[in-house]
């Protein structure tokens, strides 16, 4: 046989490019979008596959999914029976069904996927895999993010698994496809809130038994209330609407109904996604700030956060402002929302207050952005300047965005000016006691030495003082808590919420020449200022302990050097003999001393 000619041989290309290029022309590389879109498929998490691997794998998750699919059917179906057999009209038989079979798919989901997603991150504490996990290579985010997209994905099966029995209000009647499908975008974004939330207590909490007893007692109560609260508004909507819908998803219907108007994808599109993706964020920003050594820095995607919440919350609590028809209702929805986005400022200060004196230290050259940024960058002076900052543009802005859309949905309008005042005041009062809150939560850290301590006795200090305040007031006049619409009581005017109550009366003074005018004003002003002082004067206690902390962690370093160069230094060679025989004879002169003391 004859060898073969390098004509007749079969040229293998290698095109992974895993020991190396191919011999033709070399392989021409994509584009950055295609990349991008490619890479989810060529290099899938690996958390991700292992956490569905391990759940679809698991029999309880099975039995699960067929007996929650049952129970709602078998509820759904009951329901339209006896509905069907009575007097009501096909109709509405058909949107009671409706909102019977997302009530359940929502009780569902709050009941089991926070519980569910609890078991993320101590699972593997427990396993003693965390160590794994943290040393395998992968960032914190990519651990986080693939745990919640996993968990995500296995409750929406559940999720899919019920839906055709939605179906059952189609037989009726009376609903839109339309409505079903924002039924269920809605389900999706309360699941990824719930998925975060779990996740995020578990990457806080060390065993699997305390994170599920704090998911489960703390979810089911807001998701009460956000039931409670989606019902109280859509009462309000559907009569400035003029339409009737009833029931926890009223708005799925009327989404459906008023789909051309540009409202409903205000407060019924752009709201929820604020409403639901800001938490989401939040949570998943938190877990990770749970998951990364305490040596990384753990705020700066919490201030991202933060930053891009205020912007987004000004808009949101303003577009209620823009579109109300009555300039007096508009003008009280633009002072109530301004008040509402405030209340976002002292969350803000409570989740960043948890920072060390000093930041962790930085890997290479830093380049001239990270050395601008570092003003408000890790650590407690640093992130203190970032809250401040934020909190001072945010209530001013929030303010100035609420105003702007009052008068913007009432361009023809020449009078409400009070509306404008108490928007003045909801910003300076608000940023001055929410910038002290702020300072106060993270002195208190830098003491106390603990973040969960600091905030509750934060928030201890300003209950104690509303709660004082309040008793005093009751006792010198007891008529004080009626006549808030109408006055202030100077004791309640220095409480944290002062600034709010004075700005409500400033609301509904018409009359320029009021002497309560100047009187709430005056107010107003004691209080800001008072609240600033403090503000400041914690602040600079701050600044104090991160300088006082900086020079130890110097003083520190050179002594380590110092005894690391001594240690390195080669022992002393005499130069001559005598001083060798001295040196000696000193040496036992000593001994014999010390041995006859």
């Amino acid at each position: 046989m004859s060898a073969p000619t390098p004509e007749t041989t079969p040229t293998l290309e290698r095109t992974s490019g895993a020991f190396a290029s191919s011999p033709g022309s070399p392989p021409q590389k994509p584009s950055r979008l295609k990349a991008l879109l490619q890479k989810p498929f060529q290099d899938p998490d690996p958390i991700l596959l292992k956490e569905l691997r391990a759940t679809f794998r698991t029999p309880g998750f099975i039995r699960f999914l067929y007996l929650s699919t049952a129970l709602v059917g078998l509820t759904v179906v009951g329901g339209g029976a006896t509905m069907a057999s009575g007097n009501t009209a096909p109709a509405e038989a058909g949107r009671n069904v409706f909102q019977i079979f997302f009530s359940l798919l929502l009780a569902v989901i709050c009941l089991v996927a926070p519980g569910f997603a609890a078991t993320a991150i101590t699972s593997e504490r427990e396993a003693h895999t965390y160590e794994s996990l943290i040393l395998s290579g992968m960032t914190g985010t990519r651990v986080v993010v693939g745990k919640l997209i996993a968990y995500f994905a296995s409750v929406g099966l559940v999720v899919v698994a019920i839906a055709p029995v939605v179906g059952v209000a189609f037989l009726f009647g009376g609903i839109s496809p339309l409505a079903v499908l924002v039924g269920f975008l809605w389900i999706l974004m309360v699941l990824a809130v719930a998925t975060a939330f779990g996740i995020a207590v578990s990457a806080h909490v060390q065993t699997t038994r305390v994170a599920i007893v704090i998911t489960t007692i703390i979810a089911v109560p807001l998701a009460m209330m956000l039931t409670s609260f989606m019902v109280g508004f859509g009462e309000a909507a559907t009569s400035t609407w003029g339409i009737s819908v009833d029931g926890p998803f009223w708005f799925a219907d009327a989404f459906a109904q008023r789909v051309d108007h540009l409202d409903t994808w205000a407060l019924l599109g752009f709201a929820p996604l604020y409403v639901f993706g800001t938490p989401t964020w939040f949570f998943v920003a938190s877990a990770v700030a749970g998951v990364v050594p305490p040596s990384d820095d753990r705020s700066t995607a919490l201030k991202i956060w933060a930053a891009v919440a205020v912007a987004l919350g000004a808009i949101t609590f303003s577009l209620p402002s823009y579109f109300l028809g009555s300039p007096s209702d508009s003008g009280e929805a633009a002072v109530g929302g301004a008040m509402a986005g405030v209340t976002l400022l002292y969350f803000i200060g409570l989740v960043l207050c948890n920072e060390p004196p000093l930041p962790p230290a930085t890997r290479g050259k830093p380049s001239m952005l990270r050395r601008v940024l570092a003003v408000v960058g890790p650590g407690a002076a640093g992130t203190l300047r970032f809250t401040i900052a934020l909190i001072v543009l945010g209530s001013f802005g929030m303010a100035g965005v609420a105003g702007l859309a009052y008068h913007l949905g009432h361009p023809s309008l020449y009078v409400g000016t009070q509306y404008d005042e108490a928007l003045i005041a909801v910003a300076i009062g608000q940023a001055c006691i929410a910038s002290c809150f702020a300072a106060l939560a993270t002195m208190l850290r830098l003491v106390l030495r603990s973040g969960a301590s600091a905030r509750v006795l934060a928030i201890a200090t300003f209950v104690a003082i509303m709660l004082v305040s309040l008793t005093l007031t009751t006792a010198l006049d007891l008529d004080a808590i009626d006549r808030l619409d109408r006055h202030v009581h100077p004791l309640l005017a220095i409480t944290p919420f002062g600034p709010a109550m004075c700005a409500t009366v400033i609301a509904g003074i018409h009359d320029a020449t009021d002497p309560r005018l100047f009187e709430h004003w005056s107010l107003l002003g004691v209080a800001a200022a008072g609240y600033g002082l403090m503000a400041i004067a914690m602040w600079l206690f701050v600044e104090m302990r991160a300088v006082q902390a900086r020079r130890v962690v110097t003083a520190r370093r050179q002594a380590l050097e110092e005894r690391l160069s001594a240690a390195s230094r080669p022992a002393t060679v005499p130069s001559s003999p005598s001083e060798s025989t001295s040196t000696s004879t000193s040496t036992s002169t000593s001994t014999s001393t010390s041995t006859s003391t």
